[in-house]
């Protein structure tokens, strides 16, 4: 931890000697009467017109460039619809006050000026990074997704497109939602041609924009601004495939811009693995599966085709339903459509549909060793699930006035699965001193279910901004409905005995489900001026719950041939009731360049329980929290900003975290929930620094945060690991009888958890090959405590925390030469490093290194060829495994017909017949490695057509650059943004 700390600082400390301050220049851009907001503004050299800096206008129009070195400059003005303002300066130490600078219509003031310099890759405003889309050269079909992979600190990991160091959540297109909350349905539809700049922020919540006062919840967006000449007209992309073992691609994508109003309809049809899941295509069925699947959801991925989750499982998350998008072979089809319009001059709607059908196919094959234990399990699985769902989303902005807004946001998925599994599992020990190649038990589970679920939300919001700027006031209304329901059924056979000579159970068993629940609750936010630059906040939030939970799982008995025979140990029936009251207030100061923020919660919570099986519980309790918050945000100038984060927050025990029903699933890794569990408290920081030079199209950033929790929830694990003839069983406190092998393991309170993450990324071009180069290194250290028991220690509960190092870097080389040459070379090692308090095991190191070279050439009169070639390499694995894989894949391809819009295509995939999907895991007490099946080796001719039909640009009321901002409230000037900033 003090290393990571250490290497922060230095970071951070080099950064900033290589970012000095100068002379400054301010001034304020108008036009037609009003402040042009968002105008870009450019610091040229005099000598050759290079851009050496950059900045773009505030909501009023003002702007500040600092960092200038003495010499003669021109400072260029632009904006959308108005004539560019040039005016030459002379930096000699000074600041530089331009005042009011008036743009108007007609000729261009100094046509002598010519532009002729690179385009800044990076500028920073305040808090958001903004990114030049044409100084990321990418060829002409690329999709948005290929183009943010070229730019700094933007990532894609097994389908999951990560901002510095963290997960992005939303995309959104000038400003305004594309397909909900799915980012791949932006990225991948939308063309990278019509993209001006990339800009990244933490997109905070409707309520949050409007007062100005950040509520912590934040949200990781990407803002993709579109070019003016692109936002009137008709393009798209459509494609067919055929290929050979019967493979086959069908896509399409179609959208019509007229200013405001833009509809997008997309569709995928193919059995290549291609599908467009949302983890909002989850929610309605995230609790259907409580506790009756199959042993596991399938091993994650080492490679390119590599990932996370998969198959069926037992447990109670959306792993459950989610057929990966890279695990197994699936057949797909999906169809969308989103709506954006303004509706008078008054209401904006944004709405959206999405449906998705996929078959999947999925085998898995694990190996975990307990290694101190002596036992080694080998496991085998295949499964089949078919799952259907509907997405509803829409949002709707009635300005009722220039002081009164109103936004509501239902939200609406239906999804139906239904699908069957397989899993046998043989567990080897060491007994005696012997080898370890001794039977000790084997199970097999045959699992089915038919699942449904339904999840409604929809949020009302209220502003108003009074008179006095600075004072306003918020209501925020909420309710929400979910249910899940549906059958599974499991045929569990296991058997224990080291001589054949054992017990052998066969059970039968079958679950009933039906869970439903409500919600509703509100919060009130008012807001008060006390100078110029402060202002103060209170707020109050309530929040009712109701959840009713019905499991009821049954043992099938020959006798009556029926499932009549009632398992209370492993069934739930429970009804959980949550009340939420909280109250507080917060302190803001607000200048041009300092922010900070200081705000307190205090929260009441009670949470009832009536529960009758698999015990009779009726329990009432009530937790006491106060919830601090504090930020701050510095401006050294115009480019560079730091910003520290620091938040308070409760966590209350799940449902079925708090339910003692017995998941057996897995006769030898069994579950329990504890209904002592309490609530849990963390405290959270972030810091983040951002740094850009525009003249020399470099940045930096780098965030560290961490976490600290108090009663943190964490495992307690007991495992009968007796060896030798007759090892005797061992029955738990709660009366659950282990044999030799098995383990339990349970939900318990624990203090002594903390995480520390940091992640550093520096970028700029390489002129002498038309290049740009970024550079990336991440670090996260977390202690995580834990207890357990075994019979080595007599079953005396003792600590077993686990300490887990995480090291690794990257380098991504892309071109910028032009879009008829392309290329992308990246690399990315990462060290894991795992150990134990108590349990000592080998083979908790491991060392993974990802490398990928992609071109794009479009070498004569239409012929493109395009290859990409991963190669991965896992270090640390179990005997018997593959560490090193190539995934080549390659096309040829000839463009035709007016602006080559037409193209016919030959590809292949996994030429070398080499793609695998590798991954290992750790545990308290174990490590393993699962491999699963993927996409093997095929070739596909294809027809693909663009559609381009573009229209002069309306413009409407989209801004042509700038971060979304809320509706504008009473703040004061300043912050960046619309709503009640100051």
């Amino acid at each position: 931890m003090r290393k990571i700390s250490l290497l922060f600082i230095l970071f951070l400390a080099i950064s900033v000697a290589g970012y000095g301050q100068s002379t400054s220049v301010r001034g304020q851009a108008v036009g037609g009467g009003s402040p042009l907001i968002g105008a870009t503004v450019a610091l040229l050299n005099a000598q050759d017109s290079s851009v050496y800096k950059g900045a773009a206008t505030d909501v009023e129009g003002r702007f500040e460039i600092a960092g200038i070195p003495n010499g003669r400059f021109v400072l260029k003005v632009s904006y959308l619809g108005f004539s560019d303002f040039y005016r030459a300066i002379t930096a000699a130490g000074a600041p530089i006050q331009l005042g009011t600078i008036t743009l108007g219509q007609g000729a261009t003031q100094l046509k002598e000026v010519e532009v002729v310099g690179r385009a800044a890759t990076v500028i920073q405003k305040q808090d958001t990074s903004e990114m030049n889309a044409a100084a990321f050269k990418v060829n002409r079909d690329a999709n948005a997704e290929n183009l943010i992979q070229k730019m700094p600190g933007i990532t894609i990991q097994n389908g999951q497109v990560q901002a510095q160091g963290e997960r992005v959540q939303r995309v959104l297109v000038d400003g305004k939602e594309f397909f909900g909350e799915d980012p791949s349905a932006v990225l991948k539809n939308l063309p990278a041609e019509v993209i001006s700049k990339i800009q990244v922020f933490d997109r905070q919540s409707d309520q949050a924009q409007f007062t100005g006062f950040n509520d912590g919840n934040e949200q990781k967006t990407i803002n993709i601004v579109t070019k003016p000449e692109f936002r009137t007209g008709r393009f798209g992309r459509i494609s067919a495939g055929a290929g050979t073992d019967n493979r086959y691609r069908i896509s399409g994508n179609i959208n019509q811009f007229e200013g405001d109003r833009r509809i997008s309809i997309v569709g995928l049809s193919n059995n290549v693995n291609e599908q467009n899941f949302s983890s909002e295509d989850l929610v309605g069925v995230a609790s259907a599966s409580s506790r009756g699947g199959g042993n596991r959801g399938g091993g994650g991925g080492g490679g390119p085709r590599g990932g996370g989750g998969g198959g069926f499982g037992g447990g109670n998350n959306t792993g459950d339903f989610l057929v990966n998008t890279n695990n197994g072979i699936a057949k797909t089809n999906a169809i969308g459509i989103n709506y954006l319009d303004k509706w008078g001059k008054k209401v904006d709607v944004q709405g959206s549909y999405f449906f998705n059908h996929t078959d999947n196919d999925y085998t898995y094959s694990s190996f975990r060793n307990f290694e101190r234990d002596g036992y080694q399990v080998s496991e085998n699985g295949n499964s089949n699930g078919l799952n259907q769902n509907h997405r509803f989303n829409l949002r709707l902005t009635y300005n009722i006035d220039s002081a009164n807004s109103i936004i509501v946001r239902p939200r609406l998925s239906v999804q139906k699965n239904n699908g069957d599994s397989f899993t046998e599992s043989n567990l080897l020990g060491n007994l005696d001193g012997q080898p370890r190649n001794i039977f000790i038990n084997n199970f097999d589970n045959l699992f089915r279910s038919d699942l449904t679920g339904i999840n409604f939300n929809n949020n009302i919001l209220y502003r108003h901004s009074f008179a006095k700027r600075g004072r306003t006031i918020s209501l925020d209304v909420s309710n929400g409905y979910n249910q899940n329901k549906g059958d599974s059924r499991s045929d569990i056979s296991y058997f224990f005995d080291r001589n054949n000579e054992g017990d052998d159970s066969l059970i039968y068993l079958n679950s009933n489900l039906n869970n439903k629940g409500y919600s509703v609750g509100g919060s009130l936010n008012y807001t008060e001026p006390l100078t110029q630059n402060t202002q103060l906040q209170l707020t109050y939030a309530t929040n009712y719950s109701n959840s009713d939970g019905d499991r009821r799982t049954y043992q099938f008995r020959p006798v009556t041939e029926m499932y009549d025979s009632l398992v209370t140990n492993q069934s739930s029936t429970v009804d959980n009731v949550t009340k939420t009251q909280e109250f507080g207030g917060g302190w803001r100061y607000n200048t041009r360049n300092f922010q900070l923020m200081l705000s307190a919660r205090y929260q009441w919570l009670q949470l009832s329980t009536d529960q009758l099986y698999p015990t009779a519980i009726d329990t009432t309790r009530n937790y006491h929290n106060v919830l601090p918050f504090a930020m701050l945000r510095y401006n050294f100038n115009q480019d560079r900003n730091i910003r520290v984060f620091y938040m308070g927050r409760s966590q209350t025990p799940s449902v079925d975290q708090l339910q003692s029903a017995v998941d057996v699933s897995s006769p030898t890794l069994i579950t329990q929930g504890n209904p002592n569990l309490g609530q849990s408290f963390s405290h959270n920081f972030n810091i983040r620094y951002s740094a850009a030079n525009p003249g020399k199209s470099s940045n930096f950033f780098a965030v560290l945060g961490g976490s600290v929790s108090q009663d943190y929830i964490g495992r307690l694990t007991i495992r009968n690991n007796a060896r030798g003839e007759n090892a005797p069983s061992y029955t738990t406190p709660s009366g659950i009888v282990l044999k030799s092998g098995v383990q339990l393991s349970s939900p318990v309170n624990l203090s002594g958890q903390y995480s520390l993450r940091s992640f550093f990324n520096y970028g700029l071009p390489l002129g002498f090959i038309k290049s740009n180069l970024n550079l990336n290194a991440n670090a996260t250290y977390s202690y995580t405590p834990a207890l357990y028991a075994d019979t080595e220690s007599a079953y005396r509960i003792v600590n077993n925390d686990t300490k887990s190092t995480n090291v690794g870097a990257g380098v991504v080389l892309s071109s910028n030469i032009s879009e008829n040459f392309d290329f992308l070379v990246s690399t990315n090692a990462t060290y894991n490093k795992v150990d134990y308090t108590y349990l000592t095991q080998q083979g908790n190191n491991n060392y993974n290194q990802s490398s990928l070279v992609r071109l794009n050439w479009l070498a004569w009169k239409g012929l493109n060829i395009t290859t990409e070639v991963n190669h991965q390499y896992n270090g640390g694995l179990s005997a018997g495994i593959d560490k090193t894989f190539m995934l080549w894949n390659g096309s040829i391809g000839y463009k035709f017909m007016k602006d080559q819009q037409a193209e016919i295509r030959l590809s292949a995939f996994d030429i070398l017949g080499e793609n695998t999907s590798i991954q290992r895991n750790y545990q308290a007490n174990y490590y393993e490695d699962v491999q699963t099946t993927v996409l093997q080796r095929y070739f596909m001719l294809s027809f693909n057509y663009n559609l381009r039909q573009f229209g002069s640009a309306r413009g409407g009321n989209t801004p042509p650059a700038g971060r979304p901002g809320g509706y504008p409230g009473g703040g004061y000037p300043g912050g960046g943004r619309p709503g009640g900033n100051f």
